[in-house]
């Protein structure tokens, strides 16, 4: 099948966390399995093959905070220039099926002229902040592409059934989750002795220092543990609000973003991973800690509510509730033979978002498509 993958940010996440992960390695898993892809992304322009994979960057976008971006004129013309661009591209070659990563907004124009069946990644275009008036026309040009696609693809039950009925109608919708290679290898790294917490239990957590993750739930969290000098709060990602480091317990360590190897050697290494997060579509950070056999302790949210089964392989709490997160917390830390339990249940679970099944799954997605396209 010749597929062409639309997503703006692909040249940018080659080890990148979460989500623009594993939508950089989709493509990479599509061609293992004997398809001709295309990949159209931001970047200089260019026209080249990376590891059997066509890569077409149409020009660069700027890539602002979401508060500004649709402020700002360069954002707004190199924006429509990419949209006019890659329209431009696919409509002068001859695909079996386009798949845009980006939600809507980047193939807006491309269903009002398309030659072949469009599929719309959903991976969280909202996340639960407040739209300015330029979001809101935002979100109504993705509604409308999404709405003209011919298949949707969603990463959960839970998040699906927050979408409001009237984007799906009438499209051909399926759930896949998103892949996890269990056959990745952690960097060789003892992480106890390099940063000096020999002797501590980890509580560990992977993502952006923002609001959105709920990093400042977890800061009161560890402050309710000050009394525990053997448990210590470990977090891994980009700090997006630099105003939580006046306020950072002494048993809470920032270190960073960290690619990819080197967050498999800490899950290994942890006793128990913690996810605050208020808003998620999936959350491969959760289920690359199932994958390391971690019990998981997470806010009841969408996306979570369908990895974390609470009682089984780790516990659920609402979100911003101290009391029962830390209760949930010593359940596990103060009980080994609860955490070798649950880290077990963890990693039967994890082998249900195997790339090898997630893949199987998009490929009969993408098949359904077509033919439902080629039929009418």
């Amino acid at each position: 099948m010749k597929i062409c993958y639309l997503n703006t940010l692909w040249h940018e996440n080659k080890y990148g966390g979460g989500v623009w992960s594993y939508l950089h390695l989709l493509p990479q898993k599509l061609f293992s399995f004997g398809n001709d892809v295309t990949i159209i992304t931001s970047g200089t322009n260019s026209d080249k093959v990376v590891n059997g994979i066509r890569v077409v960057s149409v020009g660069k976008v700027e890539v602002l905070t979401y508060k500004w971006q649709f402020f700002s004129p360069i954002f707004i013309y190199k924006r429509i220039r990419y949209i006019f661009r890659a329209t431009s591209f696919i409509l002068s070659e001859n695909f079996d099926l386009v798949e845009a990563a980006d939600g809507g907004f980047e193939h807006f124009l491309l269903v009002f002229f398309k030659k072949c069946p469009i599929i719309t990644r959903m991976h969280g275009r909202t996340s639960g902040t407040k739209r300015i008036f330029f979001g809101k026309i935002f979100d109504a040009i993705e509604n409308i592409a999404i709405r003209k696609s011919d298949g949707i693809s969603i990463p959960s039950e839970s998040y699906y059934k927050t979408i409001p009925s009237f984007i799906l109608r009438k499209k051909i919708v399926k759930i896949i989750p998103y892949g996890i290679d269990l056959d990745f290898r952690p960097a060789n790294l003892n992480i106890k002795k390099r940063y000096k917490l020999v002797g501590k239990k980890i509580v560990l957590s992977v993502g952006e220092v923002s609001y959105r993750k709920g990093f400042d739930t977890l800061l009161k969290i560890a402050d309710s543990f000050k009394d525990r000098n053997e448990i210590v709060f470990v977090v891994l990602g980009a700090v997006n609000n630099k105003y939580f480091y006046e306020k950072i317990p002494p048993n809470v360590f920032i270190l960073g973003y960290k690619p990819r190897n080197e967050v498999y050697s800490f899950l290994h290494q942890s006793d128990v991973f913690l996810s605050t997060s208020r808003f998620e579509t999936f959350g491969i950070a959760v289920v690359e800690a199932l994958m390391c056999g971690k019990p998981v302790v997470a806010s009841t949210i969408t996306g979570l509510k369908d990895l974390v089964k609470n009682g089984k392989n780790g516990y659920l709490f609402e979100v911003g509730d101290i009391t029962e997160a830390k209760v949930n917390l010593l359940k596990i830390l103060d009980n080994p033979e609860r955490k070798k339990k649950m880290g077990k249940q963890s990693l039967v679970l994890a082998k249900s978002f195997t790339f090898e099944k997630v893949m199987q799954q998009t490929l009969s997605f993408y098949k359904e498509v077509v033919r439902n396209y080629e039929n009418n």
